[in-house]
Order: C-alpha cells, then sequence, then structure tokens
C-alpha cells in the first residue's frame, strides 16, 4: 500500500469523517500520549515529531472505519451505535513485562483452579464476606450445595483475565551504561483477576490488526498478534435482557450457531456477577439448576468466587500459594505481581499523564484433577485519562490499544 502526502491524507481524512455515523473520539490520547512519551528517553524516540496533525486526522478516520467494519461497535446508554474508542498508536509496553504477564497467567489459572477445590479454605476465606455481603452468600449457596450434592460434570473451563498496571518503582541510582529500562524500575503489578463474564475476548485483537494496518501507510513499528480463538461445540449463553455489549457476544453466538445437539454442551455467563442478574428467586433457582446440570460451566461458582476482592487479598497472605502452587518459581512470579490497594491522589499525577492497563487471558480446562488445557489466551490493553479511576472501553471511558514491545 502506498503512502500519501499531508495534503492527500488530510482529503482522505475529511472524506472518512462525513461518512460515519459515530461520535468523532476515535482522536483520544494521541497528544496526551505525545506529551507522556517525551518524559521516558526510551519511548520518546518513537512518537516524538514523527505524525503531523493531519497524519493524526487520516489515522483516525482510517481507525474509525476499520473499527466500524471488523464489528468494533457498542450500543451506548442511549442506544445508538457507536464505534469503540480507540487509540491512533500502539502503546509502548517492555518487552520483558509483556513476556512475564503472559508467563504468570499460566500459574493464576492453576491458583484458581486449585484454591477453588478446596471448600474449606475457601469458606474460611470467605467467611467475613459471607456475612456482610448478600449477594456473594447466594453465590456461595449454591457452591456448597455442589459439595453436599455431587458436581454433575466434572469438567471444568475456565476463561480468566488478569489485569496489570506497569508501575515504577523507587531504586538506587545505576550506572549510566546499563539500560534505560533498568533505570526506570519498571513492573507489573495486579489490578484485578477476572473469572467470569469475561469482557473483549473476540475483540482485544483488533487493536492490534488496525494499528498493523496503519503501519503500512506510516511506518514506526510492529504490535504482536492476539490469538485466543477457541472453538466451543453447543452453547447456551446467559445475558441481560437489557445487555448494550451485543455483537462481541454474537460473534461468538455466529460461529456456532450451525451447530447441533440434543442438549447444551456448556452454559457461558456473561450475565450473573451482579445481583441485578438476580432480579428474584427464579434466576437463583435457574443459576443452581445449571450448577448442578451436566453442562460444562464457564465459570462454575467456584471459579467465580475465586474472582472475589477477597480472595485476591487472602492470595497475598504469607503461606497462601505455597498451598496450592507447585513449585518456588510458580509462587515467586505470581506474588511479584501481587501490591497493595491505594487510592490514587489526582495532586500527585500530572494532567497529561496516560495511564494503561495490560490484560492477559488464560484458558483453563480439567477434567477432575486431570488439566486437560492450561495456556494464556491473549491479550488486551486499555488506555484512559489520567483522571478516570477505571478503564471502562465499553462504555466509551479507555480506548482500545495494542502494545509495541520495547527491548
Amino acid at each position: 500500500m502506498s503512502t500519501f502526502s499531508d495534503d492527500e491524507l488530510s482529503q482522505k481524512s475529511s472524506t472518512a469523517s462525513e461518512d460515519s455515523f459515530a461520535p468523532a473520539n476515535d482522536k483520544i490520547f494521541f497528544h496526551e500520549y505525545r506529551e507522556a512519551f517525551s518524559r521516558f528517553e526510551m519511548f520518546s524516540s518513537f512518537v516524538r515529531g514523527d505524525l503531523s496533525d493531519n497524519q493524526v486526522d487520516f489515522l483516525a478516520a482510517e481507525g474509525r472505519d476499520y473499527f466500524l467494519t471488523h464489528g468494533m461497535i457498542y450500543k451506548n446508554k442511549s442506544g445508538i451505535l457507536e464505534h469503540r474508542p480507540f487509540t491512533v498508536l500502539p502503546t509502548p509496553i517492555p518487552r520483558r513485562l509483556f513476556t512475564a504477564a503472559r508467563e504468570v497467567q499460566k500459574d493464576f489459572n492453576l491458583l484458581v483452579h486449585k484454591a477453588s477445590k478446596d471448600f474449606q479454605f475457601t469458606k474460611d476465606a470467605l467467611l467475613s464476606t459471607i456475612t456482610a455481603d448478600v449477594f456473594t452468600a447466594r453465590i456461595f449457596a449454591i457452591y456448597e450445595k455442589t459439595q453436599e450434592q455431587g458436581i454433575g460434570q466434572p469438567i471444568s473451563l475456565g476463561i480468566f483475565r488478569s489485569d496489570y498496571m506497569i508501575e515504577q518503582t523507587s531504586g538506587s541510582h545505576k550506572e549510566e551504561e546499563e539500560e534505560e529500562e533498568e533505570n526506570l524500575n519498571l513492573c507489573i503489578k495486579q489490578v484485578e483477576l477476572n473469572t467470569i463474564s469475561i469482557s473483549a475476548i473476540t475483540s482485544s485483537c483488533r487493536a492490534s490488526s488496525l494499528h498493523r494496518t496503519a503501519h503500512t501507510l506510516i511506518k514506526y513499528g510492529d504490535a504482536p498478534k492476539s490469538d485466543h480463538r477457541i472453538a466451543f461445540a453447543v452453547i447456551m449463553f446467559i445475558v441481560r435482557p437489557d445487555e448494550v455489549n451485543v455483537y462481541v457476544q454474537r460473534i461468538l453466538e455466529y460461529s456456532i450457531r450451525d451447530k447441533d445437539g440434543l442438549e447444551v454442551a456448556v452454559a457461558y455467563f456473561r450475565a450473573g456477577y451482579t445481583p441485578v442478574d438476580y432480579p428474584s428467586e427464579d434466576e437463583w433457582s435457574a443459576r443452581l439448576t445449571i450448577e448442578l446440570s451436566r453442562c460444562v460451566k464457564c465459570p462454575t461458582v467456584a471459579y467465580q468466587l475465586m474472582g472475589t476482592k477477597k480472595m485476591q487479598q487472602v492470595f497475598a497472605e504469607p503461606g497462601v500459594l505455597e498451598r496450592f502452587l507447585p513449585n518456588r518459581e510458580a509462587v515467586d512470579r505470581v506474588r511479584a505481581t501481587f501490591t497493595g490497594l491505594y487510592t490514587l491522589d489526582p495532586e500527585s499525577i500530572k494532567p497529561a499523564e496516560i495511564i494503561s492497563e495490560l490484560g492477559i487471558f488464560g484458558i483453563f480446562l480439567s477434567r477432575g484433577d486431570e488439566i486437560e488445557v492450561n495456556k494464556d489466551g491473549g491479550f488486551l490493553l486499555r488506555s484512559r485519562p489520567w483522571d478516570k479511576l477505571e478503564v471502562i472501553s465499553l462504555h466509551g471511558e479507555g480506548a482500545y490499544s495494542s502494545p509495541y514491545l520495547v527491548d
């Protein structure tokens, strides 16, 4: 594909904008990126002065069309279709941190599985939460009934996602000849472990494809591929009646629509993780019926309980990882990602700062105590302005991006 001059880029971006039905929110963060990256010498040459405003406008228009034609859309709160927000450039991520996040995912998969099989441990760990929170207590009651009545299906399927932010820790002064990445003392710290209704698993790779396409026009680097396509048999989708994230789910639905079966093989939960999903006893009864049935649950209630904030706290306690993980190396990899829960002080963050959150998908399949599959299954990278305390790409608060791996 040929490249274009600034005048041609301007003309093409204007034409593309006229045909779009979505708000012009796709250029978000570029100027903030350029200013934020300029503070990091190892990133600054990547973006400093490389793109003109016309080039940015062109990439924004191209990206909008790319997302619209690749299903990267959602219904906003007013029911109007919009494309998902995105960054016009990939996000620089140290390669060693990206690799570390992928490697530790298998440890987290195993930790969730092993801990979920230990009923007494789970009961003790969640005792205070069950007492204080009615919703968790009801989920735990179903988990308890499966222990009393027996599990109808020994196969467990988990699709997880562990989210990280990159932390810069203070350290002693390094010699000038050492790598600047080491000077920054960068490490990944886990923000959240998700075990139910994992969003964006069918769409996270789109940003990489978008940036790879843009690379053919404006050369600035490469991005890793994300491959986490999973083939299911007959699946029952459990969704909300007012779901706005319709199209990501329908991609999965269409991929299995032509498959025939006499019974449900998999119950895939895209709902069921908040109290609003259980407005009456009928929903709780249905959840129990599914849990006691022969179909494979994704996730089981046991896996769902492992994703609570309380379990995240318990996993960090002394001796817990050693109880469930097979060796010291696995324990060290997981523990290195733990951090305390702190409130961000807006006064300490510069307004131009961009904060990115890297999610690594995990795929786990077991038959009783036998592990059939344990692997990482792709990534999700989202970026947001400094003043947004959470990354919510679904509703437009954050933007899809892709990693630009830096050695």
